[in-house]
């Protein structure tokens, strides 16, 4: 695959090569199975699912880090030429494996808010109206995987949140009432599950990974969240949602409340994973929602917040 290079001090004197984009993309779960909880890494399906994915997910940590120099004409364009290949390739269209529809849903509204980011940089529609319709039928292709093949519990975690994250994205960018109403239908159906104390059921079903997937459905449940917010559109179990961070930002030195919930010591402290400041980037689209001393707290602290999936630099997009 062509490597793409950004210069963050300005934009790359040319644009960077076109990388290889999968029109078909099909792996296996990367947990053991049988088991319930989908905490027990299989190795082998793991990296052959990273070995899959790390075409796509390069590339748009790339594109990201070109969408944050938008004021120039020259990143525009180039981005609008990258997005147009990837539409002329039909990338993404054929996933033949049901981890390949559950876990596209991240990737395609990391394709959607770079689209965004083009609009609200000044990009009218009538210049990449390929990428458009391609963005349209990978929505829709979404829609009826989780209206009809998708696991009934995960329809209630963090992967349709983030399909509905992306959905609604397409939605606006395009027009389309009916996406939109999907996607927040898809997005109230995990944020209305929230326990009172916060917790997401479905989430605290993972064992050792309760917490992290907690915090990775906090990203696209928040950012819907608060684009609802921004064009003042009906946010379901919106009171919900101080709920579920207060109890994820609460657990984030300790783990304590989440290993009474799970019966496991977290991921996080049992130096199996570390936490990412991109696990976090969410905190700045919250902050466009709450007046939270303590999530400000934590995101002053690691910014600037980036998360390639969010659309790039977090603290630039949301004006902090």
């Amino acid at each position: 695959m062509a490597i793409l290079l950004v210069c963050l001090a300005g934009v790359a004197s040319a644009c960077p090569d076109h990388a290889s984009v999968p029109r078909s993309l099909g792996y296996l779960s990367p947990y053991q199975a049988g088991d319930p909880t989908k905490s027990r890494i299989d190795p082998v399906a793991q990296a052959e699912m990273q070995v899959a994915l790390k075409p796509v997910d390069d590339s748009l940590r790339a594109l990201a880090r070109l969408a944050d120099h938008l004021s120039d004409p020259a990143a525009q364009a180039c981005l609008i030429r990258h997005l147009r290949h990837w539409a002329d390739a039909d990338g993404l269209r054929d996933l033949t494996s049901q981890q390949a529809r559950l876990t596209i849903g991240a990737r395609l509204a990391a394709l959607a808010i770079l689209v965004r980011r083009l609009r609200i940089s000044g990009i009218s529609k009538s210049e990449m109206p390929e990428v458009l319709i391609w963005l349209k039928t990978l929505a829709k292709a979404q829609i009826e995987f989780w209206e009809h093949d998708a696991p009934a519990r995960a329809k209630q975690g963090n992967l349709a949140a983030w399909a509905a994250l992306a959905i609604w994205v397409i939605g606006e960018e395009i027009g389309n009432l009916p996406l939109k109403r999907k996607a927040v239908q898809m997005h109230a159906s995990v944020l209305c599950s929230a326990n009172p104390d916060g917790s997401l059921p479905i989430e605290m079903a993972r064992g050792r990974f309760a917490l992290h997937y907690q915090l990775h459905a906090l990203a696209p449940l928040v950012t819907l969240q608060a684009y609802l917010n921004e064009v003042e559109a009906p946010r379901p179990c919106a009171e919900t949602l101080k709920r579920v961070v207060d109890f994820a930002l609460s657990d984030i030195k300790s783990g304590t409340h989440t290993r009474a919930l799970t019966g496991y010591e977290q991921s996080y402290f049992t130096g199996v994973e570390v936490l990412q400041p991109h696990e976090l980037a969410w905190l700045e689209a919250y902050l466009t929602l709450e007046n939270a001393p303590d999530a400000r707290s934590v995101a002053e602290s690691l910014r600037p917040l980036y998360n390639s999936k969010l659309g790039g630099n977090q603290t630039k997009l949301w004006n902090h």
